[in-house]
């Protein structure tokens, strides 16, 4: 019979990730606060890291194009050149991105665990 006592190891996508670090969902901030609770463990893959970071340059972008009048459907239309390299962040708005994404991940790094690449 399997050990009921045995603690579950927890994969997090990075949506949930950034539901809980942003504040988009209650359930996934209560769910990392269950983990922390209960310390189980959670894990993602380092490849997390660069989603987010990418969700995040995406988000800084649109936000831009926005605050030029533009509509979300002309955001849209833009998307593929920004994918391509056509519309870029400066150096400094990438800094930023970086710097706002690692305050917001701090408080949860404790109980998160980057699987190694093998």
């Amino acid at each position: 019979m399997p050990n009921a006592a045995v603690e579950p190891i927890l994969y997090l996508d990075v949506n949930v990730i950034l539901d809980s670090i942003d504040g988009r969902r209650v359930a996934a901030s209560d769910l990392l606060d269950m983990i922390r609770e209960r310390a189980w463990q959670a894990i993602t893959s380092p490849f997390s890291i660069l989603e987010m970071i990418e969700a995040k340059k995406a988000d800084r972008w649109a936000e831009q194009l926005l605050a030029q009048a533009m509509s979300f459907y002309q955001v849209q239309r833009r998307l593929g050149g920004r994918r391509t390299g056509g519309s870029r962040l400066r150096t400094s708005q990438l800094n930023q991105v970086y710097s706002e994404l690692q305050n917001k991940l701090q408080p949860i790094a404790d109980i998160i665990t980057l699987l190694p690449l093998r």
